[in-house]
Parts: C-alpha cells; structure tokens; sequence
C-alpha cells in the first residue's frame, strides 16, 4: 500500500521522490562501505524519508543529511543491544563527548563516524549560533537511550517515558543537524516555533514507534508507552485485555493530540518548517503500515 503522504503528490513529484531515493541509497552504502559495523538493513527506509523530506532541495545538501539517521540508529543499537559492557560503553561515551566539546579523535569506528558527521557541521554558518541546541539534543539523546537500555529499579511513569523518550528517539538531534547544514535564512527567525515543532514530532513519532513495536518491545521486556500504560491499567485493576485496550486508546489519542498541534503550526512558507512537516508526516504515515527494519530495496517503491 502506498504511504499516505507519497500517494497525494502528482506522478512527477513521485517520481522524484523515487529517483532521489535511489541517489540516497547509492550514496549510504557507498559512505557506510568502510564501515560493516553499521547494518545496511535501514538504509532503504532511510534513504525514502530524507527523499520525501526534502526531494526539492540540493542533492549535496540531502546527502549530508541521509548519513546522521543512520548513526543514531547505530548507536542505539550498541546501546539497547549491549554490544559493549557498560565500562567499554561509557569511556566510549566519554571519548564522543571530547570530539563534541573538546574537538579531539576517536579511535573506534562509531566515534570516526560521529567526528565526520561533526566537523561537517561545524563548516555551516549556523553552526555557532545553534552549537548549544545539538548539544542539548545529542546529551539527552544518549541519557535518554541509556535509562532505557539499563535496569533500574523503578519504571519510569508515561510522562517521565515520553519526557526521555522523545529524545531518545533521535528527532531532535536530526533536524537540529538539518537545521545547520541547510543554514536557511529563516531559521533564527523561527527558531522559537521551530523547537515547538520539533518536540511535538519526536512525540508523534515516538508514540507511532512504540505502538508499531509493541508487541516485540514487550516481548523483549523494553520500555514502550503502550507496555507502560497496559501495565499501569493493570495494577489499577483492570483485566489484561481491557488494560491492552485502554493503553491502546490513550496512547493513540495522545499521538493524535501531538499530531494536531503540530499541524495547527506548520506554515509551509517557512522553508525548515516545510521539510519538517515532511517527515514527520511521512513518518507517522510510514509508522501505520511499517517499521524500519521490514523495508528493503525492492520494496521502497511500494511504500
């Protein structure tokens, strides 16, 4: 079935999106080649959503952009999955951190990647003046990631989940990235607005993640909204299946409320807010019939 948000373009502008997805694929596996520790499994996905973000806009431009979700992918992955023992993880952690404020190297393939990513950055003439809004997207993203992939003793309530989880989830970091390397005139202007919009789309598209991966996260016995709303019914009194279905209902009204506020924003005049809105619909659109890791190369076409 094809995604909502592509389907309602005309036949040219689809066909758009489809060529530049194919540039974008070509050009994640050429960058990523060096690299095998980074899964070529989402780079489909990937590719298809930096397309309908932003098939009108300069291919360099694009280009920078598609290779920034992959990393975030990545080292959530190293993180959820504990490929490394937590002292390898936090002295690697620590190592990130120095290329971020202290400009040094790394010496291990996800920090090389990181510093490429960085330095790229630093060469855009917003650069300065958002320097401290990357930061603070890129730390809360990897504490956020960490609280969920460690034990702790208390589950976190909703609120606090979806305070930590709509960073971890990587919206943030990745359109303040697009945000400098676009280095749009109108940026500064609406910056404000902007940071608005950006924390209702990663609270969108953490709550349309989550409910798509429900069954797996709580198979697996993750942090989930669902999982934590389904339980919560549950120690309320209800039975399993009516706190599956509450949890179900809250869930999606909460998603659809973020939704329509973000929608209640969105002028498209305003050139980061067009490329914005695109993805986060075509996100949530995209989240209704998959997830990232089932698109493969023969498939992005159809969806």
């Amino acid at each position: 079935m094809a995604n909502s948000v592509i389907k309602n373009y005309s036949d040219d502008i689809r066909t758009e999106i489809y060529r530049v997805t194919n540039e974008l694929l070509e050009h994640l596996h050429l960058y990523y080649q060096p690299f095998p520790e980074f899964d070529a499994v989402r780079f489909p996905a990937t590719a298809l959503t930096t397309a309908t973000e932003g098939f009108f806009l300069p291919m360099m431009l694009l280009k920078k952009m598609v290779v920034i979700p992959v990393w975030i992918f990545t080292i959530d992955d190293v993180i959820d999955r504990k490929l490394l023992s937590d002292e390898e993880l936090d002295a690697r952690l620590k190592s990130y951190e120095w290329i971020i404020t202290q400009g040094l190297d790394a010496s291990d393939v996800y920090g090389r990647v990181l510093k490429d990513l960085y330095d790229q950055l630093k060469e855009r003439p917003l650069f300065h003046a958002l320097r401290e809004v990357w930061e603070e997207a890129y730390f809360r993203m990897i504490r956020g990631m960490l609280l969920e992939a460690r034990e702790t003793v208390r589950v976190p309530s909703y609120d606090e989940y979806l305070e930590h989880g709509s960073y971890s989830i990587g919206v943030p970091l990745y359109v303040v990235s697009t945000w400098i390397l676009g280095s749009y005139e109108e940026t500064l202007t609406h910056l404000e607005v902007l940071k608005k919009l950006m924390m209702l789309s990663a609270k969108s598209i953490r709550l349309a993640n989550d409910m798509r991966t429900y069954e797996k996260e709580k198979m697996e016995k993750n942090l989930n909204a669902l999982v934590i709303m389904e339980n919560t019914y549950e120690s309320e009194g209800y039975a399993p299946d009516a706190a599956k279905a509450l949890a179900s209902a809250f869930v999606r009204e909460e998603l659809e409320r973020y939704r329509t506020q973000f929608l209640e924003l969105v002028d498209e005049s305003v050139l980061p807010i067009r490329t914005l809105s695109n993805v986060t619909q075509f996100s949530l659109s995209f989240y209704d019939e998959h997830d990232f890791h089932t698109v493969d190369a023969g498939e992005i076409h159809h969806v």
